[in-house]
């Protein structure tokens, strides 16, 4: 018997109703004590909602399954917030039991600043990672000292950026300068090029049996037939 409890969040930003949502599949006769491997499935923005969701995934991984052994974290995302990215990369470095990071489909942006934290990383065939610069919206009027306060703001993001990347691939100090100078020199990634540039360190075809599996999302439920 498989149980499935939804954990819903209302948040309130932009004055936009969002909301975040974790879904925990676990066999009930199972006992907390033999689960060898945690699975946690992360689709959606990197965006300090879902970012918090996963935390809390990750920090009840690490408290109730002592003898687990391995996370495997399926990442699929279009990106968002670095601090928001650099929040969870700090997280799955520090965890007790081992994270291995998939790219599902695509790690873009802000994802590979997760995906980094990662000391085993790997991606399914034909996947995409993206690497560019940090940016911000603007809107309305900006007056000089605002526009520098701006340009400081992404001053951190690409140190965050270059900071992430030197842990996580063999990108020279030039190579990462020219792709965080500008969207032009972003780097679009395929699995044969993050093999060679020290992105991943695996290919995966099959996923690794799990007994307990966390799904952090927004706007979605996980369905068990």
């Amino acid at each position: 018997m498989l149980k499935i409890t939804s954990l819903m969040v209302a948040l309130l930003v932009l004055s936009l109703p969002v909301a975040a949502n974790i879904d925990f599949i676990k066999n009930n006769r199972l006992q907390d004590k033999n689960v060898e491997a945690v699975k946690i499935v992360y689709t959606g923005p990197i965006e300090e909602n879902e970012i918090k969701d996963f935390l809390a995934s990750l920090d009840e991984a690490n408290n109730n399954y002592p003898n687990a052994k391995h996370i495997y974290l399926y990442i699929n995302s279009y990106g968002g917030q670095i601090d928001a990215g650099y929040m969870a990369y700090q997280a799955i470095r520090s965890s007790r039991i081992p994270v291995t990071a998939i790219n599902a489909a695509n790690v873009i942006s802000a994802a590979s600043v997760m995906f980094c934290g990662a000391t085993k990383r790997a991606a399914v065939p034909h996947a995409a990672f993206l690497l560019h610069p940090s940016s911000r919206i603007l809107e309305g009027q900006y007056r000089p000292d605002e526009l520098k306060r701006e340009a400081e703001y992404l001053d951190q993001g690409n140190a965050i950026l270059k900071l992430v990347y030197r842990t996580c691939t063999s990108l020279s100090d030039e190579e990462l300068t020219d792709i965080l100078h500008s969207e032009a020199n972003s780097a679009f990634i395929s699995v044969p090029e993050a093999t060679t540039k020290g992105i991943i360190t695996d290919t995966l075809d099959l996923q690794p049996d799990t007994q307990v599996s966390f799904y952090v999302t927004r706007n979605a439920c996980v369905q068990n037939d």
